[in-house]
């Protein structure tokens, strides 16, 4: 009885973890006597795959419908870049932060990536950056519709538009008006739909 409870007592030092990572924030030292009352010893930390995480505007939500993975790099350089499929996108905006939760998980077999360090995240390719964008102060804004005038045929015509991101003076547009349409930028204001251009 007294060998099987010593094989016991040993047995009950030896410290498993239900995960795998590595062990950070250990300040044991040897001959020290810890209890199960003294509150957390270390952490483990999973680096492989490790997460990165966002946490995202409702515009920039927006720009990630539909994608399953985006582009991720290092900023100090910001030269190598990967691709990481997205594990979770919160589907309801936080009421305190006011922001959507972003996760990436990335495959992180050689240790590159290291937990607490700040990594960027692309949101839109280069393809979907080059966009159609008209000048902010050609478009007429009535109550939340957005409408802008095009010259032709001999008429101005007003014409409803959908906007997206704005960048400086100009804002992108989605639908209403065509790459190559000439667009009133200057006394649209006093136009009316279908006015000749003569007048």
């Amino acid at each position: 009885m007294t060998l099987n409870d010593s094989v016991l007592s040993i047995e009950n030092y030896s410290v498993i973890a239900p995960g795998s990572g590595i062990l950070t924030d250990f300040n044991v030292v040897a001959g020290q006597t810890v209890s199960s009352t003294g509150g957390k010893l270390g952490q483990i930390q999973q680096i492989d795959p490790i997460k990165v995480t966002a946490e995202l505007s409702e515009n920039n939500y927006q720009l990630l419908k539909g994608k399953q993975e985006l582009v991720y790099y290092d900023p100090d350089p910001p030269t190598n870049k990967g691709t990481a499929k997205i594990s979770y996108l919160a589907p309801i905006m936080s009421a305190t932060s006011k922001t959507y939760t972003l996760e990436l998980e990335v495959s992180n077999k050689e240790h590159q990536l290291r937990p607490g360090k700040r990594y960027m995240i692309e949101l839109t390719t280069e393809a979907e950056e080059q966009v159609s964008a008209i000048p902010t102060l050609s478009v007429i804004r009535e109550n939340s519709d957005t409408f802008v005038f095009v010259k032709s045929g001999g008429q101005y015509q007003k014409r409803k538009v959908s906007l997206g991101r704005i960048n400086g003076e100009y804002q992108e547009v989605l639908a209403g008006v065509k790459e190559g349409e000439q667009l009133v930028i200057t006394g649209q204001n006093t136009l009316k739909d279908g006015q000749s251009v003569e007048s």
